[in-house]
């Protein structure tokens, strides 16, 4: 019995569901007319271009051409052709994205990515390898005076036969890294940026640009020229050169915050009118940093080079630096200049010997300055400068001054007791009262 009435409670659970089932099922007759896709379209789902035959069908110079505006992307790497570079662009409005793939040149190839629109611009090529093809791995073409423009980013250029990445007129590359290409790794055009790059190994510079420039947090190493050579009126920051023929070169630039070392030659090789600012210069083969006329060194140290420490001519401005233990001078100064608080020390490692601070022409303040362990402490071999406010300490001669220079007294205090010091005052020592007494301790 009581198994019956478990059976029967069941039965008529079972049939209220059915029931509550049936009533939220809704009717079953599709509505009227056509049935509509409520899918996207392949357009929407990807609305780019891929890069094909049907698509961007080549030419006698090219593999793959793109002759319209639009956003186009690899699917698959790209095999070069003798004779023809890999994808050539004359368009403007394109970005272009490599989509991770690589495009690989061979025997007798041109370009990797040719851009060859006369007054581009809106161009963008983007994440991806090119190399080994027979011209540059990405080149914009000069155009006789009406350049392409547009931004390249995240290319690595390697093994190729001309130069890695080549741009033009105010065009920027970013985040790409150029390496054991035959020319130089990345050339950049008037009013270039170049950020976040590397370029190494390379037969010609390391990276270069135009006039107008701007180079940021880059590296170049082991380039067989220079690291970073700098048109005219450019700007160079927070960045690296090392093992290259020499360092960093410039014309009327500012170079802050770099570190230029064991490079061939010259860790920093500066031409008229340049500002150099917080560098090092550390253990290259001939001077730390070299300036011509009109040259302001301010904040840097140069440190165990081979050949001077600071080297500038006329005109210029040392000032708050440090050189110690180069081959020849700390600094090297010629006339009309300002030598201001700089600390050399131990410098003269070479045979030839050298001075902590040389002064070779006229019209020069030497002030504030402390020269220690050298040759010579301060040298000025001409005549008609100042010399003021100056120390030296353990020199083999401490001072070696033509005649017919101006200098405050020269205060012996080698060898002079003096009594120690505990509590809030003492008598001077100096043996001095002049404001512009140079010392010897």
């Amino acid at each position: 019995m009581n198994r019956m009435r478990v059976w029967r409670a069941a039965s008529a659970a079972a049939v209220g569901v059915c029931v509550a089932g049936g009533a939220i099922a809704g009717p079953i007759t599709p509505p009227p007319g056509p049935v509509a896709s409520t899918g996207k379209t392949i357009a929407e789902v990807e609305p780019r271009i891929a890069i094909n035959l049907t698509n961007t069908p080549g030419d006698a110079n090219s593999v793959f051409k793109i002759t319209a505006r639009g956003s186009y992307y690899l699917s698959e790497n790209v095999a070069g052709a003798s004779g023809k570079h890999g994808i050539e662009i004359t368009a403007s409005n394109v970005t272009l994205d490599l989509n991770g793939f690589s495009l690989v040149g061979g025997s007798g190839s041109l370009d990797g990515v040719n851009i060859a629109t006369s007054r581009g611009v809106n161009i963008r090529v983007h994440n991806g390898m090119i190399q080994s093809w027979g011209g540059s791995g990405l080149k914009m073409e000069y155009n006789a005076g009406n350049p392409p423009q547009g931004s390249i980013v995240g290319i690595h250029a390697n093994n190729n036969g001309a130069d890695g990445i080549v741009v033009e007129f105010n065009s920027e590359v970013i985040d790409c890294v150029a390496t054991d290409n035959v020319g130089d790794g990345i050339k950049g055009g008037s009013i270039a940026q170049i950020t976040g790059c590397q370029a190494s190994s390379n037969g010609g510079d390391g990276i270069y640009s135009g006039q107008m420039s701007v180079v940021t947090e880059c590296r170049a190493t082991g380039n067989d020229g220079t690291g970073f050579a700098l048109a005219l009126g450019s700007v160079i920051s927070d960045s690296v050169a090392a093992g290259n023929a020499v360092g960093i070169t410039g014309q009327g630039c500012v170079i802050r915050s770099c570190i230029a070392h064991t490079n061939a030659g010259n860790g920093i090789d500066s031409f008229e009118g340049c500002t150099i600012l917080d560098c090092a210069a550390y253990r290259n083969g001939g001077d730390g940093i070299e300036g011509s006329t009109a040259t302001v060194v301010s904040r840097c140290s140069a440190t165990d080079n081979d050949a001077n420490g600071i080297v500038v001519s006329s005109g210029s401005t040392v000032q708050e630096c440090v050189a110690r233990l180069n081959g020849l001078n700390g600094i090297q100064v010629a006339g009309a200049s300002l030598i201001l608080g700089n600390q050399c020390s131990s410098n003269g490692q070479d045979p030839a010997g050298g001075a902590g601070i040389l002064v070779s022409s006229t019209d020069s303040k030497i002030e504030g300055n402390n020269c220690t362990s050298q040759d010579i402490g301060i040298k000025v071999s001409s005549s008609g400068s100042i010399i003021v406010r100056n120390t030296c300490s353990g020199n083999t001669l401490q001072w070696d001054i033509a005649a017919s220079n101006y200098y405050g007294p020269i205060i012996n205090r080698v060898g002079v007791a003096t009594a120690a010091v505990s509590g809030t005052s003492a008598s001077s020592t100096l043996g001095s009262t002049d404001a512009n007494a140079n010392f010897t301790y």
